[in-house]
């Protein structure tokens, strides 16, 4: 087994530096995403997004790896975007620009040859819904619980998922959820 994650991250920065981690296990030819931020139901800050990043990167370069399963330690898989970090970016990028970071960073699902699994449990919402909505496959646990609140917070859902989830429950789901923010269940979610 390889492990990598725990000293991923900007140059200069340790580990004990960074709010939480992505890490990335290897294990014959299947490798392990995990979110690792417990504390905060796995919610993304900066940091996380490009840790992750990193590691799609790393992954599409792989022809050793057969499947990829995409995780998170404890509670949720990730409550989206950890509100308390917006805002803190320490670069100097236009909205823009970090738009086209992220979206750049996260198609590169669609590059990796292996097929993604995304284990859903707890919550998995926002841009983290979004996401596991770009893998090739999800599962999810009986607790799970699937949000799309970023009308609350004044930001349009933007990372891509909204088009998958169109084309696999249509207008009247993908209307509902983005605009009352309302909670999906997995039991509701499995219906759809």
């Amino acid at each position: 087994v390889a492990l990598i994650g725990p000293d991923r991250g900007p140059p200069g920065l340790s580990s004990a530096d960074m709010a939480g981690q992505v890490r990335l296990e290897i294990d014959g030819p299947v490798a392990t995403i995990t979110n690792d931020h417990d504390e905060k139901h796995n919610a993304f800050d900066d940091d996380m997004d490009l840790q992750l990043f990193d590691i799609l990167g790393e992954l599409k370069q792989r022809t050793d790896i057969r499947a990829i399963i995409w995780r998170g330690e404890g509670r949720s898989f990730s409550s989206g975007r950890d509100v308390g970090s917006i805002g803190t970016v320490q670069v100097e990028l236009s909205h823009h620009e970090l738009m086209r970071r992220g979206h750049r960073g996260i198609q590169q699902l669609w590059e990796i040859d292996a097929p993604v699994l995304v284990a859903c449990k707890g919550w998995v919402m926002g841009g983290s819904f979004q996401r596991g909505l770009l893998c090739d496959i999800r599962v999810a646990a009986e607790d799970a619980r699937f949000r799309l609140p970023e009308l609350t917070h004044g930001v349009v859902p933007d990372t891509g998922g909204i088009s998958v989830l169109y084309e696999m429950c249509g207008h009247g789901v993908v209307s509902d959820l983005v605009l009352t923010g309302r909670v999906m269940d997995a039991e509701e979610a499995l219906r759809h």
